[in-house]
């Protein structure tokens, strides 16, 4: 083979760099996530001073190293000195086919439906999407929320307006059908999480057409346009302001359908295996060139 891609694998990367030239993929540098996700917070210092040395070499011995997002990819740079040249930052795509979906323009103006999967209801904001369903039906909207993969308790509360699904598999064709119907009948993606590194289910919901309402963290700024294909809170904003955001683009039907055509056209255009694996061949293909000719010239 001309390279090896090594995907989320530092360890590999180590092994294989001195004899094959070796890309690293991975969604987020272990110093980004080290104070960021509670659960890296638990690590031995031991462990941690590890770690962070093996991404450190990951980094700098590959061919390239490439991240999903401006977070990821800026961490690798400034806190591994990453060359610039060969640190990347290319966008990731779905892992859900969308197939045929309901055209913005021809989305019913009622119920608002909202759409909200993950599989940490803790971390991905649970609690805080259902206050924001209570508040919106208290103001009297007419919402339906749809909730894939967690519960906060098992059997799930009954709450009016709110169906939890549990959890569906993409890895088999009754979950994945199950799956494209409730993206196609929703208008927006909910996502109140409290650390993501890169949620491909943002780039899922983009293909499907559906604006993604989140926090500003982590990855979030690179697969959402925060006014364009989406909106993004700041960090620690309550339910309320969720409320207000949604509010105000599902009262909009212009704003509404605008800002859902352009994620469809982010999704198209960027969030997508494709635009991924051209990028970073091409990149491959250049890096391999360019040590080519270095290396005739010190000859």
């Amino acid at each position: 083979c001309d390279a090896v891609v090594a995907v989320a694998v530092s360890s590999i990367v180590i092994h294989l760099a001195p004899r094959k030239p070796t890309v690293f993929v991975s969604d987020a540098t272990f110093f980004a996530m080290s104070d960021y996700n509670h659960y890296f917070q638990q690590l031995s210092p031991a462990l941690r001073k590890s770690a962070d040395a093996l991404e450190h070499d990951a980094i700098n011995m590959s061919l390239i190293a490439s991240f999903p997002s401006r977070w990821a990819h800026s961490s690798a740079v400034k806190d591994y000195g990453g060359d610039p040249a060969r640190t990347l930052q290319i966008p990731w795509g779905a892992n859900l086919e969308a197939g045929e979906i309901t055209p913005p323009g021809q989305r019913p103006a009622s119920p608002w439906r909202l759409l909200f999967v993950g599989v940490d209801w803790e971390g991905k904001g649970g609690d805080i999407l259902l206050e924001t369903v209570r508040i919106l039906r208290e103001r009297g909207h007419p919402v339906e929320l749809d909730i894939v993969g967690c519960a906060p308790s098992d059997p799930p509360p009954a709450i009016d307006g709110v169906t939890f699904h549990g959890f569906i598999s993409k890895n088999t064709p009754d979950g994945q059908a199950r799956l494209r119907e409730l993206f196609r009948a929703a208008h927006l993606f909910v996502l109140p999480t409290q650390f993501d590194a890169f949620p491909t289910v943002i780039a899922e919901s983009a293909s499907f057409g559906l604006p993604a309402v989140s926090y500003r963290t982590g990855g979030l700024t690179t697969n959402v346009i925060d006014g364009e294909t989406g909106i993004l809170l700041d960090e620690g904003a309550p339910a309320e302001a969720f409320a207000n955001a949604i509010e105000g683009l599902m009262s909009d039907r212009a704003r509404y359908r605008a800002m859902a055509e352009a994620a469809l056209r982010f999704s198209r255009e960027t969030l997508n295996w494709d635009s991924w694996a051209k990028t970073l061949v091409g990149a491959i293909r250049e890096t391999l060139a360019d040590q080519k000719g270095a290396h005739a010239v010190a000859r």
